[in-house]
């Protein structure tokens, strides 16, 4: 038998240092307020959705009462475009007008509805005009009250 010897010297062996508590303490408060920010992240995630949510039911709200109270009064006014066309152009004046002030308030798909009946109005007031040096075109006076509809019911779509 035979015996070896090994020529390599022992490797060193290092002592694991224990870690310290002031470190530990440091690490849990790291974890503490990564963990409430996250949380306060989500806190303002959820707030921003509130406020949104809100802003969004307002602005429904507010394109619904100009459409709503708007849609007979324009209606009433076309009916009497060929009868009495200098009333019915200050009823759809008042009328733009108002929905323009509304439109002003708004944004995005609520804006759009209230744009498109407000361009039905102003399609409306013109055959009013033209209705007042005597010639009304009927199918423009129609296609335009059915776009009011139209955009009438889109609003509810949305809102």
């Amino acid at each position: 038998m035979s015996t070896r010897t090994s020529t390599r010297a022992p490797l060193p062996v290092r002592p694991v240092r224990p870690v310290r508590p002031a470190r530990r303490a440091r690490g849990r408060a790291l974890a503490v307020a990564v963990a409430g920010s996250v949380l306060a992240l989500s806190a303002c995630s959820a707030a921003e959705d509130a406020v949104a949510g809100a802003v969004g039911d307002a602005a429904c709200a507010l394109a619904r009462e100009s459409l709503g109270g708007v849609e007979t009064q324009v209606r009433d006014a076309a009916d009497r475009i060929g009868a009495d066309p200098a009333a019915a152009r200050r009823e759809l004046e008042a009328a733009r007008d108002a929905l323009a002030a509304a439109e002003d308030s708004l944004s995005g798909e609520t804006r759009q509805q209230v744009a498109e009946a407000r361009a039905a109005v102003e399609r409306l007031l013109e055959e009013a005009r033209q209705a007042g040096e005597g010639a009304v075109d009927q199918q423009q006076v129609e296609q335009a009250q059915r776009d009011l509809g139209d955009a009438v019911s889109g609003l509810a779509t949305i809102c």
